[in-house]
């Protein structure tokens, strides 16, 4: 039997606020979660008995001596032992790094293994190396997978997209195909950024603020808008790529490119290279009035107001290794503040900074994992039409929700 999110979880609300209460603070009783979420007794109950039944908790023994207390000793319950594990990847420059969760966010395993991205053959042998060394101690499945790449991903297809001035001339690699075969679970391929955002306003600073538009530093510049929580990928995940927007006949990233620092890759073309804006934010709060540092402030500020013009967020947000660097950040911002022409732009700074990516791609994984149990909306993880959701094409075990 094939599985397909739904349009609106499958699971009781009841059942989702149960299974909530316990993965975020451990063994508890059907009474203290019907206090806590305001259920009645049966209802709890009921919740208790559907959660049991799917193998998703465990009632534990009841020891009426640990109370202290006469009288009937309450049933505990905690998530069951056999559930299942989360798998999160960053493919990153440099390297690939993997870990694994339990569903309580506790990390299991983490490995990282360098690559160098020559051709597909070379990256193929690095996933599975990884994800080989990350697997070889873990007894049960992985409930689901996610993937940070830098590059846009059609949110239909999960297929990575060409970035066009990078000049990386192979096919990209399919990600997807090779963890839904390797897993038989759902897997959800995205750009950085998405699950950057994805994470912040979930779990970080951007949470319940309305509009945020993202803006992460990194190897490029990219960005990406959540409405209400909900993620807006573009209609083929294209959308959010500033370094691409033209200027004089150049992008963004290689008008920057000449100005700052560039990490070179051997797939590369002559034109490419990665921008490293940590290196580049140290050169600059060194001598920020050179005329070197202005032009790439000054470029990179506009770029972002313009994006900030088009959204009209509630606030933006900044992301990325770049925003570590706090006399850097406090120039950029002074300046994007100056050139916003309302002059009342709300401007966060994610709190991850580098840990940023690894953070989202792990929150990522669990809420996929909490939609394949029937726990979670599919509108979460913010897809792009509510009728037409990913088809993740994995078998159901016999204890899901129908």
């Amino acid at each position: 039997m094939s599985y397909e999110p739904s349009a609106s979880s499958p699971a009781p609300t009841s059942d989702r606020l149960f299974f909530k209460y316990i993965m975020e603070n451990g063994p508890s009783s059907r009474a203290k979660i019907a206090t806590e979420h305001n259920l009645s007794r049966p209802t709890a109950s009921e919740a208790a008995s559907r959660l049991l039944e799917r193998g998703y908790i465990k009632a534990l023994a009841k020891d009426a001596g640990a109370s202290g207390k006469r009288g009937r000793v309450p049933e505990l319950y905690d998530l069951a032992d056999t559930l299942g594990y989360t798998l999160a990847v960053s493919a990153e420059t440099d390297c690939f790094r993997g870990a694994i969760y339990n569903l309580r966010g506790e990390q299991l395993a983490q490995v990282s293994v360098p690559t160098y991205w020559e051709s597909n053959a070379v990256i193929q042998q690095t996933l599975e190396t990884l994800i080989d060394e990350l697997v070889k101690d873990i007894s049960l499945p992985i409930l689901a997978a996610t993937v940070a790449v830098a590059s846009p991903v059609n949110p239909n297809t999960q297929q990575l997209g060409k970035i066009p001035d990078l000049g990386y001339h192979d096919q990209p690699l399919d990600f997807y195909s090779y963890l839904t075969e390797r897993f038989n679970c759902p897997v959800m391929v995205d750009d950085r950024i998405n699950w950057v955002l994805l994470n912040e306003t979930r779990e970080g600073i951007a949470q319940h603020v309305p509009v945020v538009l993202g803006i992460h530093l990194n190897e490029g510049i990219s960005a990406a808008l959540a409405i209400n929580g909900r993620l807006y990928r573009g209609a083929s995940g294209r959308n959010g790529l500033i370094h691409l927007v033209s200027a004089e006949n150049k992008t963004l990233r290689q008008r920057l490119r000449t100005l700052g620092v560039v990490d070179e890759h051997s797939f590369l073309s002559d034109e490419g290279g990665y921008l490293n804006f940590k290196k580049t934010a140290e050169l600059i709060v060194a001598d920020p009035e050179s005329e070197s540092s202005q032009l790439y402030l000054m470029s990179l500020a506009e770029s972002i107001v313009n994006a900030a013009i088009i959204t009209d967020p509630s606030a933006l947000l900044l992301t990325g290794p770049a925003v570590e660097n706090k006399a850097f950040l406090s120039l950029l911002t002074e300046l994007i503040s100056e050139k916003y022409p309302w002059h009342d732009l709300n401007i966060i700074v994610s709190e991850d900074g580098a840990r940023a990516i690894r953070d989202g791609v792990r929150e990522g994984s669990h809420l996929l994992a909490m939609v394949r149990l029937g726990l979670a909306n599919p509108h979460e993880l913010g897809l792009l039409y509510p009728d037409r959701p990913i088809n993740f094409g994995i078998s159901a075990p016999a204890n899901e929700y129908k």
